[in-house]
């Protein structure tokens, strides 16, 4: 499990090939996260949304988007890391930032064209 916590940001992370790397069949690799009463995608999804609040309460990860920090952590769609978020915590990630943060994150520099 430990091995997945630390690649869960890996949009390519599957059973498949975490039983391989490990030399292990699927179905043994499903056995053992049957042990800890979650699915591998299970584990996987709470572990990458845990990465994700994270990085909404770090004041160094403000300049980032939510929907990037979505990507960063392994979702492939942006609304499916929406979803998932509101359902694990409450609430959507963006009012996370804000409370986490004291408001809402700083305007983007203006640009300026010639």
């Amino acid at each position: 499990m430990r091995d997945v916590e630390l690649r869960c940001s890996d949009m390519a992370l599957t059973p498949e090939r975490v039983a391989i790397e490990f030399g292990m069949s699927v179905r043994a690799l499903h056995q053992l996260f049957e042990l800890s009463d979650h699915s591998f995608h299970e584990f996987l999804t709470r572990t990458r949304l845990a990465c994700a609040h994270a990085m909404l309460r770090d004041p160094g990860s403000r300049h980032v988007g939510t929907a990037e920090i979505g990507f960063a952590v392994g979702f492939r769609e942006t609304s499916t890391f929406y979803r998932r978020f509101r359902q694990q915590y409450g609430d959507a990630p963006g009012a996370v930032r804000s409370a986490a943060q004291g408001g809402p994150p700083p305007p983007p520099a203006a640009v300026t064209l010639r």
